[in-house]
């Protein structure tokens, strides 16, 4: 990759911590592991020491914090547990349908070793803004613990 004046770019602290081995484990995997699955994938890269000097690798980023991927899912899996924990769980739960099984080893179900399935209608805490297909996460509900 270049710059807008042609010249490569430079490499990432990262990178030539790599590259000097500054990270003796991380160096070793990629000498060991990704050196040699680009010299199959492409042949015709030069083949000198442990890393290719006619290619330049230009993955060594952070593309998200783990915070910002699934922070917000476990602020409301925690609320929900807070708010559930003192539910008496036979009020929120309904059986809707129960199909007894066979699990002697007898009939149509000789294979199966489940006596029971059951379908249930559950109540669960929601953080939604409004319940629709293309609802969002109520921000203020979950910051409060308190469900909509």
């Amino acid at each position: 990759a270049m710059d807008a004046g042609g010249l490569p770019l430079p490499r990432t602290d990262g990178m030539t911590d790599l590259l000097q081995g500054a990270d003796s484990e991380r160096r070793a995997r990629y000498v060991s592991d990704v050196v040699p699955a680009l010299r199959r994938a492409a042949p015709w890269v030069s083949s000198e020491g442990d890393f290719p000097g006619s290619v330049q690798l230009l993955f060594d980023f952070v593309t998200i914090s783990e915070d910002s991927q699934v922070g917000t899912v476990r602020e409301v899996r925690d609320a929900s547990l807070r708010h559930v924990q003192d539910w008496k769980w036979t009020d929120h739960v309904e059986i809707v349908s129960s199909t007894r099984h066979d699990c002697a080893g007898a009939g149509v179900d000789e294979n199966s070793s489940i006596a029971r399935t059951l379908h249930i209608s559950l109540d669960a805490p929601s953080f939604l803004e409004r319940q629709s297909r293309y609802s969002l996460l109520d921000r203020l509900a979950i910051e409060s613990g308190t469900p909509v």
